[in-house]
């Protein structure tokens, strides 16, 4: 009997033992569940922010290529108006010359019609 109360002494002491390890196994598993879902929601905030990063990326492309066009379309403008310009001068340039050369010639032509006038009067 003595024996008997022995073995149930130990079994007793093994199985508060064993409840004491089980305890301590599901508390390290409530930390560790807790831990998983913990990184899971920042796996989910990360790739939510990785999302918008993308799309604010994305918008930040169009709005670049927007920009290119218009750049590339302002270019082609200036040059025409460059060329618009260049014509326009060369033109004033021909028109100056030529009123130049009319007077010129109005110059030339009371000149001759004075010195005709004062032959004739001498």
């Amino acid at each position: 009997r003595e024996e008997l109360g022995e073995e149930v002494e130990r079994a007793r002491e093994e199985s508060k033992r064993l409840q004491h390890a089980l305890t301590l196994a599901e508390e390290s598993d409530r930390r560790k569940s807790k831990a998983l879902e913990e990184q899971g929601a920042q796996l989910r905030d990360a790739a939510n922010a990785n999302s918008r990063m993308e799309e604010e990326l994305e918008e930040l492309a169009r709005e670049v290529e927007e920009a290119r066009d218009k750049e590339v379309q302002a270019a082609a403008e200036l040059q025409q108006r460059q060329r618009e310009l260049t014509a326009l001068k060369l033109s004033s340039t021909h028109t100056i010359q030529k009123l130049k050369s009319e007077a010129e010639t109005q110059r030339e032509e009371r000149e001759r019609s004075e010195r005709e006038r004062r032959r004739r009067e001498a």
